[in-house]
């Protein structure tokens, strides 16, 4: 595009906003410079919380385009007296400035171009005829907007007819299908907008069915202040799993530890056991032993008393034949010790008592003493495992239950306020 602003002739193409200059507060927006994006192969997107201004800027930008005429506009400019905006419209490299006013109670527009110095270069020419605010609207309307009246309404449903009118083809190219018996609708912007109205259709629904109003709910006592949060039942259930758990490991290393000493209370038990069941071979042994002793010292005792009998035999003869003194000499001999007797060894086994245990009653090896000494430790150990197991509490179904009851209960009321 070329331009020569020595006669202010303007060659037109595709125009675009540029920017936007309030020179006065414009309702709620203060004074101030708005730019736009100008990739035009982007919308321009306003976001912005309630009551921030949004549609200020459309009504603003709608003021501008309206070249001076109220008529053209879809709302009360009484609301915005003192208006003083200037947009910058965008003809290929050349600038357009649209001026527009509202004095003494009546709307005014100007139009105008700028030089490279920034001096300001009124009536310019459009396509060989005179370039007027009036002119420029209609231009507008027709290249830009094509229905501006839609573009600018405040009712968002003439704006998104409007948006599907003009921008159809645009949006049928970015998957954004019309069509429902097309293979393509199903995944497109536009099912997914009509299954979020099913979605939304059946959360409303399920606050019907869960009584879940505001003014109910306050009705019954519950406010913003005092709702419950959610709180997840499985984390409770999951607790009182592990709690089980610990329990029944608890339980279980208590039974192995127990289980160990009866182990080894086996092991002395066996130790007596034995003992028992060898007596008799042991008798037998000693009884074999004390009879070869008591036969071996009777035998020197028998000689004793042969070698006396000869010796007296010998004295009753020298003394028959008056050998004198002899008889004292023969009494003054010490006297023969008696031949032992045999007495069979005496066993006796250990007892039990009336609950299985064997009895001590006396000493007997070494290995059965250290067994009794054995055991009684294992009946210490044993009693303080007893104790300690008698002191592992089992998790309450009841306490869980419960717990779970109340946060349903809980739920119920936090899911009817959310």
């Amino acid at each position: 595009m070329k331009k020569n602003l020595k006669n202010n002739q303007i060659k037109m193409k595709s125009p675009k906003i540029i920017s936007l200059v309030l020179n006065n507060k414009f309702g709620i927006l203060e004074a101030q410079t708005v730019e736009f994006v100008q990739d035009s192969s982007k919308l321009i997107q306003l976001k912005a919380n309630v009551g921030s201004g949004k549609s200020t800027v459309g009504n603003a930008l709608a003021v501008g385009m309206s070249g001076g005429s109220e008529r053209e506009l879809p709302l009360d400019m009484k609301k915005y007296e003192g208006v003083d905006l200037e947009e910058q419209i965008s003809f290929g490299d050349t600038p357009v400035f649209l001026h527009t006013k509202y004095e003494n109670g009546k709307l005014s527009s100007s139009v105008y171009i700028k030089d490279i110095n920034g001096k300001r270069c009124d009536n310019p020419i459009l396509n060989g005829s005179k370039f007027t605010a009036a002119s420029l609207r209609d231009y507008l309307k027709t290249e830009m907007t094509f229905d501006s009246e839609s573009f600018i309404s405040e009712n968002p449903k003439v704006q998104m007819d409007f948006m599907m009118r003009v921008y159809k083809d645009k949006l049928i190219d970015k998957g954004v299908i019309f069509d429902k018996k097309s293979p393509l609708y199903q995944g497109s912007i536009l099912y997914e907008l009509e299954q979020a109205k099913f979605e939304r259709s059946r959360i409303y629904n399920k606050v019907t069915e869960l009584n879940a109003f505001k003014s109910r709910l306050e009705g019954e006592g519950w406010k913003e202040t005092n709702i419950p949060d959610f709180i997840n039942v499985s984390l409770i259930e999951e607790e009182q799993k592990v709690a089980t758990k610990k329990y029944y490991e608890a339980i279980a290393e208590v039974d192995k530890e127990m289980s160990d000493l009866s182990l080894k209370a086996a092991n002395f038990n066996s130790v007596i056991a034995n003992y028992n069941a060898t007596l008799e071979t042991q008798k037998e042994l000693a009884d074999a032993k004390l009879q070869k002793e008591v036969d071996a010292y009777n035998s020197i005792i028998q000689k004793e008393i042969d070698l006396r009998e000869e010796i007296r035999v010998c004295v009753d003869f020298l003394l028959v034949n008056n050998f004198t003194g002899l008889k004292e000499q023969y009494e003054s001999l010490p006297k023969i010790a008696d031949k032992k007797e045999f007495k069979p060894t005496q066993i006796t086994k250990i007892e039990k008592d009336e609950n299985n245990k064997y009895i001590r009653v006396g000493n007997y090896s070494p290995e059965v003493d250290g067994a009794f000494v054995g055991i009684a430790d294992l009946r210490t150990a044993g009693a303080i495992l007893i104790d300690k197991k008698s002191k592992i509490e089992e998790p309450k179904d009841e306490d869980y239950k419960g717990r779970i009851e109340s946060a349903k209960a809980s739920n119920r009321i936090a899911e009817r306020w959310s």
